[in-house]
Order: structure tokens, then C-alpha cells, then sequence
């Protein structure tokens, strides 16, 4: 559960992950000083990712993530962002004002690129007591499938049972006899019942 520490307002926004069609989507409220370690973890949760690799939040003049800035030489050279520590800065930080956007990657190696939009501000009032999933569409692809066209490739060979690698892929995701990948189904109460349970 995201607790609350001050009477900042409610920021609703919509997090859409990248170069999918049909699109996978999820509307969320959270506090609008929610930390970013906080904000990935209500994104992983409310998008149904396992949070089993590195992430970051990309603006356009900075890199937020976990990896010390040190080791980085980024904002010395022109054209090159500066990487800062996530740590230190939450998401008032990056999206200040309605309609700011920034882009959350999770996993560097099949780069899933979510847009992430601050829609509106709820004056501090009607600021609920955890974040919210309020609206959302279609499954997250499983992790390690390989990004947008590993998806894609995944979902076209469930829909076919005489594909070849059909077997392979079910043993896979672990899918039991008479159980199916469904790629538009996505369990709102299910997500929210993991947020209130986890502690933010």
C-alpha cells in the first residue's frame, strides 16, 4: 500500500506500453510525490510485469534509474543525458504540470518502452489512500519473450495448435492442459488486490 506523507494532490496516468497493436494499456492514481522506486513498483504491478530486471525513467534531459551515476558519463559530453540516481527524485519531479510525459523502460534487453502521461492533477481532498487501477486493456506480454516482436511471434504461434513450436511455448509459460494464453484479458481487481497487499 503507497502510504500518505503529505497533502500533495492525486496524478492519474496513463501508462501505454510501446509499439503494440492492439494497444496494452493501464490508468492508474497514485500521489503526485510518489517516489519513482514506489511509482516502478506500482507499474509492475498494475502493467503485470515480474520485476525481475533493471528499469529506468527517461526524460528529455535525464536518466533516472538505480545504477550508481558514477559509473556514468552522462551530461559531460553535449547530447548525451545525465543518468541520476532514482532515489533521490519522485514523480512531481519528472511530470510537474498535466500532460508532461516521460518513458519508462523495464528491461534492458527486450527494451519495453512504456509512455507514461500525467493526465490530470485531483486536488489533495480526493487524494485516495493507495494507488488505483482505474481502467486498462489487454495482457502484459510475459517477461523474457523476447520485446514487441518476441510478442507478437508468441501470440501468433498459441492461436495456431499445429504451429510447431505450439507445445514448446505452452511448457514455457507453464500453461496446463485445456489452459490458454489469453492476450486480451487483463484482471483490474486482481491488480488492485496486489497493490493493496504490497507494501509500497
Amino acid at each position: 500500500m503507497v502510504s500518505i506523507k503529505s497533502t500533495a494532490q492525486t496524478a492519474q496516468l496513463t501508462i501505454t506500453l510501446c509499439d503494440l497493436d492492439p494497444g496494452i494499456w493501464r490508468r492508474v492514481l497514485v500521489p503526485h510525490d510518489i517516489a519513482l522506486p514506489d511509482l516502478h513498483a506500482v507499474i509492475q504491478i498494475a502493467m503485470g510485469w515480474d520485476d525481475s530486471h533493471m528499469h529506468s525513467f527517461t526524460t528529455k534531459t535525464a536518466i533516472y534509474n538505480t545504477i550508481d551515476e558514477n559509473d556514468f558519463l552522462g551530461g559531460a559530453f553535449p547530447g548525451v543525458k545525465k543518468t541520476l540516481d532514482e532515489t533521490k527524485y519522485r514523480l512531481c519531479d519528472l511530470l510537474a504540470k498535466p500532460k508532461a510525459k516521460c518513458v519508462y523502460t523495464y528491461d534492458f534487453g527486450d527494451s519495453w518502452e512504456h509512455d507514461i502521461v500525467l493526465e490530470k492533477l485531483i486536488p489533495a481532498e480526493k487524494r485516495l489512500a493507495s494507488a488505483e487501477v482505474i481502467a486498462g486493456e489487454n495482457a502484459c506480454p510475459p517477461d523474457d519473450c523476447g520485446g514487441p516482436p518476441g510478442y507478437c511471434d508468441l501470440v501468433e504461434i498459441l492461436l495456431n495448435p499445429k504451429d510447431p513450436e505450439y507445445a514448446d511455448r505452452r511448457e514455457w509459460l507453464g500453461l496446463k492442459k485445456g489452459e490458454k494464453f489469453d492476450p486480451e484479458r487483463y484482471d483490474i481487481a486482481a491488480a488492485n488486490k496486489k497493490l493493496r497487499r504490497s507494501k509500497i
